[in-house]
C-alpha cells in the first residue's frame, strides 16, 4: 500500500532519450544508493536509454546492463559515453 511517507515524488521526463519509458536519473540514484556501496556491482537487465548505468557511474559503482533493442543499445552507449567525457560529473557519494 501507498503512503505520503513511503512514496518517492520525482520529477518526470518527457520526451528523453528517444525511449518510450524513460525516468529521472534520481529514481535509480536513489536506490542504488540506499542498497550498494562504493565498487558494487549494479545490473540493469532492461537498460533502455541507460539511466541507471549513468546513475551507477556517477555514484562510483560499477554498472552491467541489458538491452535486446540495438536502437536503445546504441542509445545507452552514448549517453554513457558522453558521461564519462566529462568526469566532473562524476558524484563519489
Amino acid at each position: 500500500m501507498a503512503y505520503p511517507t513511503n512514496v518517492l515524488h520525482l520529477a518526470t521526463e518527457c520526451g528523453n532519450k528517444n525511449h518510450s519509458a524513460a525516468f529521472p536519473k534520481e529514481l535509480p540514484s536513489w536506490f542504488i544508493k540506499l542498497f550498494t556501496e562504493e565498487d558494487d556491482v549494479v545490473l540493469d537487465p532492461f537498460m533502455g536509454s541507460g539511466t541507471t548505468c549513468v546513475a551507477a557511474y556517477e555514484l562510483g559503482r560499477n554498472y552491467i546492463g541489458i538491452e535486446l533493442k540495438d536502437e536503445y543499445y546504441q542509445e545507452a552507449l552514448s549517453n554513457i559515453h558522453e558521461i564519462k567525457r566529462t568526469p566532473t560529473q562524476r558524484k563519489l557519494i
